[in-house]
C-alpha cells in the first residue's frame, strides 16, 4: 500500500478541517479501509461529523450505437 499526503487549502474555503483520502485498485477494500479510519477518526471526541464524498459507487451508463442506424446531420 502507499500512502500520500496533500497539504490541504489555505484561506477560505478550506471544505473540511481534517481531509483524507483513500484509494486503490480494489473498491471493495479501499471502502473498508475507509470506513475504519473513519471509525478512528470519531473516535476523537473533537470530531463531530464524519462526511465521505465517494463512499457510494458511482453510476455508470453504457451506450451502444448500432452503426447502421447510426447518421450524421
Amino acid at each position: 500500500m502507499v500512502g500520500r499526503v496533500s497539504p490541504l487549502g489555505l484561506g477560505p474555503p478550506v471544505g473540511w478541517p481534517v481531509q483524507y483520502g483513500v484509494s486503490g485498485p480494489d473498491t471493495a477494500e479501499v471502502r473498508d479501509i475507509a470506513m475504519r479510519l473513519a471509525g478512528v477518526a470519531t473516535e476523537d471526541p473533537q470530531a463531530r461529523r464524519v462526511n465521505f464524498d465517494r463512499i457510494e459507487p458511482a453510476r455508470m451508463m453504457r451506450l451502444r450505437i448500432d452503426q447502421d442506424q447510426a447518421w450524421l446531420r
